[in-house]
């Protein structure tokens, strides 16, 4: 039997607090909370209602990759259109709820859209868009017509003109003002009150003090709708606790991801792991002191017959590290950090830089008493640019391969330098750091200090802070284990070793 669109007499399944964020009337919405809150699902059945109700509505929804939102929100509008569509939704013209056009691929413009017979009988459309870069919006909405706008995921957006730009676009000439809508979802942000949303739906919508008639205006187009994952009935308590336990040694994470709160780092807001890097877990041995010859170090496990190097060389900085693979007891991968090797701002020749990873190497294999089979990872740079050695024409990774006598040569690691490349790489790294599956030998104090000060950029090209010299030892560390992952190879479970290393080598 057809039923009528009206909330009254019929909505999806909502929650309470999914059902606010359905009735929203206002212009322009947040919808905050953290993870598994169901604030996601809340905003796609909002974009459906909007599509039925509104004649020839314009939907845009906005990701930061289109890849992201297949298997994320857009995937999510269609599982909603399809609970309207079996419910029989109808109007009282006659009109049913159901597609014109199925969700599709243009041919010429590469967008994935779809259309929908709403209310009136007439056509609405929703079309997805990526914003890899938060300073293309300009160049991606100017000139076009939306009656609504869908930024999921606002936390990744970090310039306010993504708000600016887009709301400017909600102009369609048939519509009245008030039909048009700009929604997003989001987790509270890394950067938290310094994140532009704070300022419009924390403070803007709350200032009812300003005497600027225009700015009481906009501020009473602000709606903010903030969801807990104790909110969220359909939640099966074992992701709830499994979302916890998560984020148990994480006190930012846990803030924002589990209790949703919008907060202030304790020193650690413009730092990508001092949070959640915890020198009595994750760094193994003792490195005090001067005297080499009192220090304890984390050694390959004497059954190692593979480790595994990083590589991020410069014209001027160079950074490289030794690591071993394993699978622990739970059988998933670990990373030891048996060594490092880090010149920044040194007159260091390529020449000079291998010469001395090569001492480190046979250190490692002096331990073990015997040969091991080696990988090299480095990034593309190292095949495309030239040494500054004298009289030396060859590519850095040919050149190095020559120094060493062919122990050394270079496997590509282009594939962590895809685009996003950076930021997956450090999620990666955090995801092994708040796991405990990465350990540090005490004595590899550059790649300790990386992990207690590498800063985050100020905008999406510069995750990492630009010039920051922390950057060289996390690109080569990074590099060795995304590409290992990526690779997925791995031996049976094993233990850290620790033990002292003063091993001299002959040459």
């Amino acid at each position: 039997m057809p039923v009528d669109p009206h909330p009254a007499i019929w909505s999806p399944v909502l929650s309470p607090k999914q059902l606010e964020v359905f009735n929203l009337n206002t212009r322009y919405n947040l919808v905050s909370g953290p993870r598994l809150s169901g604030k996601t699902i809340a905003v796609a059945k909002k974009v459906v209602r909007h599509t039925w109700e509104t004649d020839r509505a314009r939907v845009a929804v906005f990701a930061k990759t289109i890849k992201n939102a297949k298997v994320g929100p857009w995937d999510d509008l269609l599982r909603c259109i399809e609970e309207w569509i079996e419910a029989g939704v109808e109007s009282e013209f006659g009109h049913v709820f159901e597609y014109t056009v199925e969700p599709k691929i243009d041919g010429a413009t590469r967008m994935h859209y779809l259309r929908i017979r709403n209310y009136y009988g007439t056509e609405s459309e929703i079309t997805l868009h990526s914003l890899d870069y938060d300073g293309d919006v300009n160049a991606k909405v100017f000139g076009t017509r939306f009656s609504m706008f869908w930024f999921s995921e606002l936390q990744h957006f970090k310039d306010p003109a993504v708000f600016d730009a887009s709301i400017q676009q909600l102009r369609m000439m048939h519509l009245p003002y008030e039909q048009h809508m700009w929604i997003a979802d989001t987790n509270p942000p890394e950067d938290g009150p310094n994140h532009f949303a704070f300022q419009k739906w924390f403070k803007d919508r709350l200032d009812i003090d300003n005497p600027d008639p225009e700015f009481q205006s906009f501020r009473r187009d602000l709606s903010l709708v903030e969801i807990s994952v104790e909110e969220n009935p359909f939640l099966d308590p074992r992701q709830l606790a499994s979302l916890k336990a998560t984020y148990r040694h994480d006190p930012e994470g846990y803030d924002r991801f589990v209790r949703g709160i919008w907060t202030f780092s304790a020193g650690h807001g413009d730092k990508h792991f001092s949070s959640i890097f915890r020198p009595s877990v994750h760094v193994l041995g003792e490195a005090v002191g001067n005297d080499p010859t009192q220090w304890t170090y984390l050694n390959p496990d004497p059954d190692c017959v593979e480790l595994i190097t990083g590589w991020d060389l410069g014209l001027v900085n160079h950074s490289a590290h030794i690591l071993q693979k394993r699978m622990n007891e739970d059988g998933r991968y670990c990373y030891d950090v048996l060594d490092d090797l880090v010149t920044v701002k040194e007159d260091c020749t390529i020449e000079e830089f291998t010469l001395a990873f090569i001492e480190k190497m046979d250190r490692m294999e002096k331990i073990l008493g015997r040969k091991v089979q080696w990988r090299h990872w480095s990034d593309d740079s190292a095949f495309r640019q030239r040494s500054r050695l004298m009289n030396m024409d060859d590519y850095d990774a040919l050149l190095v391969e020559q120094i060493s006598g062919g122990r050394i040569r270079f496997w590509s690691a282009s594939k962590a330098k895809t685009n996003g490349g950076v930021r997956k790489r450090v999620a990666e790294i955090r995801k092994l750091l708040i796991e405990n599956r990465i350990a540090i030998s005490a004595h590899c104090k550059p790649t300790i200090e990386m992990f207690k000060h590498l800063r985050r950029g100020a905008k999406e090209l510069d995750f990492v802070l630009r010039g920051d010299p922390h950057k060289h030892p996390f690109d080569s560390l990074s590099y060795a284990i995304v590409m290992e992952q990526l690779g997925d190879l791995e031996m049976g479970p094993q233990q850290p070793v620790i033990g002292e290393r003063l091993i001299s080598v002959e040459f």
